[in-house]
């Protein structure tokens, strides 16, 4: 298993397709390098209703990734706009698994989600667009990473999330549609989840 990766994230999720007005934003007016152009995959998300503080994936049905939220930050302004931030600790396990153990998981509930992202970089911030689909939901998200530890990490976020959002062409970015992937799914799934007010 590779060593854990510390990110602090900011996540909003809205319906449908993703708007070609946020997408010429995302291509035309936002700085950074890029790291991926309409990239798509398939990841198969375990389902765990009982808590929205694990995510647990299997990346394109190879790899497992295990996340779980390590704190709630709360609700950062920003601009006119506003989102949760929330700490996240990722393992990623590369290695071949035991077949009783592949059993085990097989018999649990899965979903598949096909996403097509396009991410950048910019002063050490990895954001991105992604188009998801499941087979109860078509969705969109962008989202802002940050590796930890840093020793500025609000205030640095919070400074790269006002220049890139100051051109951002909507006003749909609140708190109501900013949540984790598990939040997303479950609500997608109509599983027992409250949802945020």
């Amino acid at each position: 298993m590779s060593a854990p990766l510390i990110t602090q994230e900011v996540r909003w999720f809205l319906d449908g397709e993703l708007p070609q007005s946020v997408k010429r934003w995302f291509f035309k007016d936002c700085p950074g390098n890029w790291l991926s152009c309409g990239d798509s995959r398939t990841d198969v998300y375990l389902m765990v209703p009982e808590s929205e503080a694990i995510n647990i994936k299997r990346r394109h049905g190879d790899s497992l990734e295990l996340k779980w939220r390590e704190s709630a930050l709360g609700v950062w302004p920003v601009g006119d706009d506003a989102g949760r931030v929330e700490c996240w600790c990722k393992w990623i396990e590369d290695g071949d698994f035991p077949p009783c153990y592949l059993q085990q998981l097989s018999e649990q509930w899965w979903v598949e989600v096909l996403k097509t992202r396009w991410q950048r970089q910019y002063r050490g911030v990895r954001y991105e667009l992604t188009q998801l689909q499941t087979s109860h939901r078509t969705s969109w998200s962008l989202a802002y990473e940050l590796d930890l530890p840093h020793p500025n990490a609000r205030s640095h976020l919070i400074e790269i999330l006002n220049e890139t959002l100051t051109s951002y062409p909507d006003s749909n970015l609140s708190p109501s549609h900013s949540y984790s992937y598990t939040h997303w799914l479950l609500f997608s799934h109509q599983s027992p989840v409250t949802s945020h007010q």
